[in-house]
């Protein structure tokens, strides 16, 4: 299976499935942009982690030979690239610019929904697994946050569904698991962490929910707005 997301369809499939999670979140966020204004610490974190050697990367390169996905390196013993490779980028400067933005977009909205000890250990959990799956399913190396950030939507969108029913939730869901599938056929692993997210989030929403998800009221409060 492809990794690097360079297919024809991918850049737009990518997006639409990106923007799917963005319209899922209305329900709970009202205008989802609104809560940007006061992004919680670990989101911030979250994105600087990923964000300061990925931009370090385009002026450096042996940052990227040091920590990105490398499957014989891997088995040979170097786990750590099972997690450092989602702070590089394979994606070139437009792939990174694209990767960071989108992420500085949706990493806030996904610690909202999530808390940040939830939405920490899903988007690490999103980058071993699609990292072992490249290692060892179908070997193939590179870096990014994409697959990542995929993962992470998928599992807010899951949420969304499981805890605050809504239909635009469950219409995006299922966009979500269209374009996954689309991807799959493609022979676009993408696919597999955009599913894969949807099962994980609606099972941690069902078994480990955060205490309180959002209401569209509530964003007045969290991002009031300026005069």
């Amino acid at each position: 299976m492809d990794t690097s997301g360079q297919g024809d369809w991918s850049g737009p499939l990518y997006a639409a499935m990106l923007l799917a999670t963005l319209v899922a979140t209305q329900p709970a966020l009202g205008n989802p942009l609104l809560w940007l204004r006061r992004p919680r610490a670990a989101a911030v974190g979250l994105w600087l982690a990923v964000a300061v050697p990925s931009l370090v990367e385009l002026a450096w390169h042996p940052v990227y030979d040091a920590l990105s996905r490398r499957p014989d390196l891997i088995r040979d013993g170097q786990l750590w690239r099972l997690l450092t490779s989602v702070t590089v980028q394979d994606g070139g400067l437009s792939g990174t610019v694209s990767n960071l933005v989108w992420f500085a977009v949706l990493a806030p909205l996904a610690v909202h929904l999530w808390g940040p000890k939830r939405a920490l250990a899903l988007f690490v959990a999103g980058v071993v697994a699609f990292n072992a799956l490249t290692t060892w399913v179908f070997p193939s190396p590179g870096g990014g946050n994409s697959a990542a950030m995929f993962f992470l939507m998928a599992t807010t969108t899951a949420l969304l569904v499981v805890r605050r029913p809504h239909p635009l939730p469950i219409v995006m869901a299922a966009l979500v698991a269209a374009i996954g599938v689309v991807l799959i056929v493609r022979d676009d692993a993408h696919g597999l962490v955009m599913l894969g997210g949807l099962v994980v989030g609606g099972a941690v929403a069902a078994l480990w929910p955060p205490r309180q998800v959002p209401d569209a009221r509530s964003v007045t409060r969290i991002a009031p707005a300026r005069t």
